[in-house]
């Protein structure tokens, strides 16, 4: 929830830090993440309206490992 938290920050440098550790816990991770919804709006909301080409792409990144719900 603190990474899910740090994507709203301000400062994009803290939020690449709070994306590459994301995408290291979901990496170890078995499973969707508890707030995969929310995750997903937030990724979606930096890769269309982040300033910095570096966080957008890491956001598209980490959005596309993201596991898809399964109806």
């Amino acid at each position: 929830d603190v990474c899910l938290k740090m994507l709203d920050h301000p400062d994009e440098d803290r939020v690449r830090d709070a994306l590459q550790s994301l995408g290291r816990i979901l990496a170890e991770r078995e499973g969707p993440p508890r707030r995969r919804t929310v995750l997903d709006a937030r990724l979606r909301r930096l890769e269309d309206g982040a300033e910095d080409m570096s966080t957008r792409e890491l956001a598209s990144a980490l959005r596309r490992k993201l596991p898809r719900n399964v109806c």
